[in-house]
This record gives structure tokens, sequence and C-alpha cells, in this order.
């Protein structure tokens, strides 16, 4: 009878092991529809591909050739790769974003930290990735339309970021793109009613949840300051290959004038 249990045991772990490792590298793409309330005339449309926590993972061809929109812009939220990852690997992922054929912007993320960083940043640059690091930005897309970007270093490597940044001198969508939400989140109400949307991951959803509960909350579109902010699963995984109740996922995030 005790063999019989021990193989039962066996099994079931094999099995939720291969379940785990499946669930970490099965990607969804999701997509958003978001109203902006900006009265700027020249905005209708504005589409972002937004990837996070990218890590240790290389990013599926099938997930990016089944993006059929025309896309703006491209965005990775931090921990594009971490300790141990091979630069090439890196370069392979960037690559991989340039088949959707828009700029790419970069925020940094608590793992980025844990690689050369001058060798992460000549790269970024070789492959034509803006950095936003505590800075802000005016974009003027090919159609005309204007958007006003604000990207955070991750504050466990960076001084205060609030008082680095500037405010639009125009009427035009502010976007914050941010690795940690809490960052958004300990900003003050009067600065945060200054942005129209945030980008976000870091915290994967808890990656392994257990009935239910997780380390963090699951992902999604939450309000934070009066603000629709998306927290990303993240495409990769830290630690180990697996995920639980959980989705490894990258997005579409539409944003049109309300």
């Amino acid at each position: 009878m005790g063999l019989i249990i021990f193989g039962i045991v066996f099994i079931s772990g094999l099995f939720l092991s291969g379940r785990m490792v499946y669930l970490a590298h099965r990607d969804h793409l999701r997509r958003h529809q978001i109203p902006i309330p900006s009265s700027g005339e020249n905005v209708e449309s504005i589409r972002v591909f937004f990837i996070s926590d990218i890590h240790r993972r290389t990013i599926q061809i099938e997930t990016l050739s089944s993006v059929e929109e025309h896309v703006d812009l491209v965005v990775i939220g931090g921990d594009l790769a971490e300790r141990k990852v091979p630069l090439s690997r890196i370069k392979e992922n960037l690559y991989r974003l340039q088949r959707l054929e828009a700029p790419i912007y970069f925020v940094w993320g608590n793992n980025d930290y844990e690689l050369d960083r001058q060798k992460l940043e000549e790269l970024l640059v070789t492959a034509g990735v803006t950095c936003l690091k505590n800075e802000s930005r005016k974009v003027i897309l090919p159609d005309g339309q204007r958007l006003w970007l604000l990207g955070f270093d991750d504050p466990d490597n960076s001084s205060p970021i609030v008082e680095l940044l500037d405010t639009p001198d125009e009427d035009m969508p502010v976007l914050l793109f941010t690795h940690r939400p809490s960052a958004f989140e300990e900003m003050g109400a009067g600065i945060a009613d200054d942005v129209d949307f945030v980008f976000s991951g870091h915290t994967h959803g808890g990656q392994i949840r257990i009935f239910g509960l997780g380390l963090y909350t699951r992902g999604g579109i939450k309000t934070i300051h009066e603000t629709p902010v998306l927290i990303s699963e993240g495409y990769g995984y830290t630690s180990l290959p697996f995920r639980l109740g959980t989705t490894s996922e990258c997005h579409i995030v539409t944003l049109k004038r309300a």
C-alpha cells in the first residue's frame, strides 16, 4: 500500500511539474482598449506593444507573428534579462521585437542591474532602443499624433524620480512606463493626475499561486490614483521555469480618445 501511495504522489508531482513548465512557456497576447481623456485634436488612436519581465526566455516568433495590427510603439517594461543571461539572447530578443517595425523604448527593472550595465547599454544603443531612465520625452508619430512618455528607473537603483520629470506644454496623452507599479502608487496624487495611463510589470502575478494565493495579486488593469494601470504578469519567470495560476503574457494596448 505504501508503494502505491508513493507512486501516486510521485506521478502527481511529475504531472504538476510538467504542467507548470507548460504554463510558463505558453504565451498569451492580451489586447486592451483604453479610453484616454485627452482633448488634443491630434490624438485618435495609439497602439502600444508592451512586454515586461522577459528574464531568461526567448520571445517566440509565433507570438509576434500573431500581431496583425499596426503598432506605433514597442515598450519593454523592465527585467529584459537577469544575471547569467547571455548578451546573445538579449540581442536576439531585441532583433525579434524589431519585427514589429516600430520604435522600441525600454525602462530598467531591478534584475537588469544584475548584468554588466555598460555592455547592456551598448547593446541597447546598437539595437536602436531608446532608454527612458527617469526621463520624459515628447514623441511625434509618423501620422502626426503627439504623446508624452515618462519613464521611471528602478527605484532601488536611482535617485528620487518625480522631481526629474518635465510635464508637457500642450495637451497630449501622458503615458508612464515603470517596472514597478508601486513607484506610481507612491507618487503624490497631484502629479499622478497628469498621467493618462500606466504600464508596469514586476509582480509576475505572484507567478505561482496555491489555492488562489500568491506573493502578489493577479495582474490586469487596475485603478491607482484614479488612473488606469496595466500590471502585466510578465512574459518570463524567475528562479524556476514554473507558473501556476498565472499566465505568460504580452500586450497590445490601444489608447483611443474618449
